[in-house]
């Protein structure tokens, strides 16, 4: 499996508008109205620079939450501890949490799970944290269901990279029943065009995981690809399409 080193990464990442784009999570706002003022503990696991934690202190301020993160990259915390400094940070993986078994009570993982290395024991890991009652939440990107994602037509051995590092949905949903959780999944699907000027400034930042795994050569032809077709007018769009995968799992009382 191809692997994202995000010490090299994470300036870069910093630069990304569309990484803060984070809203407040509405089931993370479910779960804090049943708790009322009781201690809840919310666990962001590969928190990278903290978008996600930062958003959701500023959502429920008034919450009694204990705040953690957990990314094996320094260079990501160094970034999150700014943003989110009431959270409690520590490096550390999926596959060896630094949490006591049955102390979380949401659990939270976006847009990492292809990093881990070693999946069933990073889920073993994720149901062992949950506390009974507890929720976790996985999304990330489903590109089994998304061949014309732009990164794919322009790059196209990140597709093939991506479904050696992704699971494909329905194993996930299956994994995590398999270890007692009650599942739901929804998948969030947008075909859409756009501005290849804009994609292809994306694509030159390079933070993207799909893209930083290439080598220099695949890399160079993709960009190659887009700078030509940018040649024939400022104003070229392109379709494209993204499968964003939501999964709520409920660890039994």
């Amino acid at each position: 499996m191809r692997r994202t080193d995000y010490t090299e990464v994470a300036a870069r990442y910093e630069q990304s508008p569309w990484r803060r784009r984070v809203a407040a999570d509405p089931a993370l706002g479910e779960r804090l109205a049943l708790a009322g003022q009781r201690p809840f503990t919310v666990l962001d696991v590969g928190c990278g620079t903290g978008n996600y934690l930062a958003r959701q202190c500023q959502s429920f301020p008034g919450a009694n939450v204990r705040w953690l993160g957990v990314d094996p990259s320094e260079a990501m915390l160094a970034y999150a501890r700014e943003k989110a400094p009431t959270a409690g940070l520590s490096v550390g993986r999926a596959e060896s949490l630094p949490t006591p078994s049955g102390s979380i009570d949401y659990l939270v993982s976006t847009f990492a799970f292809h990093h881990f290395e070693d999946k069933p024991r990073a889920l073993d890991e994720l149901t062992r944290a949950l506390a009974p009652g507890g929720t976790l939440r996985l999304v990330n990107i489903d590109p089994f269901r998304m061949p014309a994602f732009w990164v794919y037509a322009y790059f196209p051995e990140s597709r093939a990279a991506d479904e050696e590092r992704f699971w494909p949905s329905a194993r996930i949903v299956d994994e995590l029943e398999r270890r007692g959780l009650g599942v739901r999944a929804r998948v969030e699907y947008d075909l859409y065009r756009a501005p290849l000027g804009g994609l292809l400034a994306e694509a030159e930042l390079r933070e993207m995981s799909q893209l930083v795994i290439l080598d220099e050569d695949e890399y160079s032809r993709g960009l190659a690809r887009m700078r030509g077709e940018l040649a024939l007018g400022p104003d070229v769009s392109v379709p494209t399409e993204l499968a964003v995968l939501n999964v709520w799992a409920e660890k039994a009382r």
